[in-house]
């Protein structure tokens, strides 16, 4: 059987997708602003079992935007990704060892 696809919406039955469908960590949403300038900006989410519900501000710029149907993308990681260590090193050129553990 072939892999799904791109965009196959197959691919949230997946184990590591039913994982960040239900993680407590915001999305990212991206779209194109009114001048085509890219826009990539942290929501929070909620997954029902049948979609990715996002709430906003009706008066958040981003919303009049949105409105008119252009396509947008959605990208959830994991916790890792949000917990990034400082670039504080010793002298061995190793991660500090109190970030050790996320480097």
């Amino acid at each position: 059987m072939a892999a799904p696809e791109q965009g196959d919406l197959g691919l949230l039955d997946d184990a590591a997708a039913q994982k960040l469908l239900v993680a407590t960590v915001p999305a990212h949403l991206a779209y194109a602003w009114r001048d085509g300038t890219p826009r990539n900006t942290p929501i929070w989410f909620h997954w029902d079992g049948r979609a990715v519900v996002m709430c906003s501000p009706s008066n958040a710029p981003k919303v009049k935007v949105l409105t008119q149907g252009d396509p947008v993308a959605v990208t959830i990681h994991g916790g890792l990704a949000l917990r990034r260590a400082p670039l504080a090193r010793d002298d061995r050129r190793r991660p500090h060892r109190r970030y050790a553990s996320v480097a």
